[in-house]
């Protein structure tokens, strides 16, 4: 699992900078499920 989330926290991080946008629609409707999905 660690190595797992290593891998998507990487991915998360550069994901974020181009889906920014998006990332804020989809984090008004699922806040929590959205920050929490593995």
């Amino acid at each position: 699992m660690d190595m797992k989330m290593a891998k998507v926290g990487k991915s998360l991080k550069v994901r974020k900078k181009k889906s920014v946008q998006r990332s804020r629609i989809k984090a008004r409707r699922w806040p929590s499920l959205f920050y929490k999905m593995p």
